[in-house]
C-alpha cells in the first residue's frame, strides 16, 4: 500500500494513475481516528461495494430505458441514483447524523470523518 509521503513525491503522471480510494486512505493513516485503519481491507469493502452498485444498475437498467425522462433522459443521473440507493440501502452507508451538529474541532480532528475509512462489516450478497 502506497504511503502519503510517496504519494506527495509522486510525478503528476503517476499520481493520476493512483487509486482514488487507496490514496485517500493513505492519507488518513496515522491520524486521530484511524488507528485501527485496515486499508487492504477498507479497499476489498469498497470494491465489493462497487460490484453490488454495478449490478443492480445493470440489472435495473431497463427502468432508463423504458422510462427515460423520470431520470431527466440522463443515463449518468440514473446511475447517481441508483449508486446512491445501493449504498444506502444494501451497504448500509450513510451520514452519521449525530456529526452534523458537532462542532469543527470536534469533527475535524477525527480522520473519520474526513476520509472513506469503512467501519462496517462486509455486507453478504
Amino acid at each position: 500500500m502506497i504511503t502519503w509521503q510517496q504519494l506527495v513525491n509522486l510525478p503528476n503522471a503517476e499520481l493520476a494513475r493512483q487509486d482514488i480510494a487507496a490514496m485517500n486512505l493513505a492519507c488518513a493513516a496515522d491520524l486521530p481516528g484511524a488507528e485501527q485503519l485496515d486499508a487492504a481491507g477498507c479497499l476489498k469493502t469498497l470494491d465489493r461495494w462497487a460490484e453490488r452498485v454495478k449490478f443492480e444498475t445493470d440489472r435495473h437498467s431497463y427502468r432508463f430505458r423504458r422510462s427515460p425522462q423520470d431520470f431527466e433522459n440522463s443515463w449518468g443521473r440514473f446511475r447517481a441514483i441508483f449508486m446512491a440507493t445501493v449504498l444506502q440501502q444494501d451497504c448500509d452507508v450513510g451520514y452519521n447524523l449525530s456529526k452534523i451538529s458537532a462542532p469543527e474541532k470536534e469533527f475535524f480532528s477525527d480522520a473519520a470523518n474526513l476520509f472513506v475509512i469503512v467501519h462496517t462489516p462486509l455486507p453478504i450478497f
